[in-house]
């Protein structure tokens, strides 16, 4: 069974099935997508964020949600990406409270790329703290890469270089907070990072760039 609640922003993952999302952009056109997700939650959010961050897309109201294979509709609040979307900055805060706690868990496995983690943390905790409205305009970008090389070397504070592209590595913190629970900043995050990840890199390093 699945439990989604609108106050917490989160629900338990069940089995994965096929949902139909329709939904009305504010000009009134219609939108329509099936979305292999856990809960009518995971889905709604997921294409919130999608046709957020969509060169092709836009803050979408969701009308309705059904399952694929039976037809029925999916029961549950309807969100829109007004409502139910955080912005850039709060997401990704959220985000990295969730893997410090994680990180924090004598259950995290110190092998799985804990040092890379904290670099990532400390990163963005930076950016946000040098250039907090630093994402505020990323409504819309475009998933290839530009032909820019948009890997970045970071030292962390222990003097540790690390190499990465900014949006792999938001990718990577939002991927741990979901293996905990799925949630509305982490399923936000990740898609801000694949579907804008040209136009998210770009803002990245402009952000701690910029004198």
């Amino acid at each position: 069974m699945t439990i989604a609640t609108q106050n917490q922003n989160t629900t338990t993952q069940a089995r994965v099935r096929a949902l139909i999302v329709d939904g009305i952009y504010p000009s009134g056109d219609v939108f329509s997508d099936t979305v292999q997700a856990g809960s009518s939650f995971e889905a709604m959010i997921r294409v919130l964020a999608d046709r957020r961050y969509s060169d092709d897309g836009g803050d979408l109201s969701i009308s309705s949600v059904f399952d694929a294979d039976t037809g029925d509709i999916v029961d549950g609040p309807l969100l829109s990406a007004q409502s139910a979307l955080l912005s850039e900055a709060e997401a990704i805060e959220q985000v990295l409270e969730q893997v410090t706690s994680i990180l924090s868990s004598a259950s995290f496995d110190t092998d799985a790329g804990r040092g890379a983690l904290g670099a990532y943390m400390e990163y963005f905790g930076l950016v946000l703290a040098e250039a907090p409205f630093a994402f505020e305009a990323i409504s819309k970008g475009a998933g290839e890469m530009s032909r820019e090389d948009m890997t970045l070397e970071y030292e962390d504070f222990q003097g540790v270089v690390h190499e990465f592209e900014p949006a792999v590595a938001l990718l990577a913190l939002a991927e741990v907070a979901l293996q905990r629970e799925v949630n509305t900043a982490a399923l936000q995050v990740k898609t801000l990072a694949t579907v804008a990840r040209s136009t998210f890199n770009l803002a990245a390093i402009d952000a701690l760039s910029a004198d």
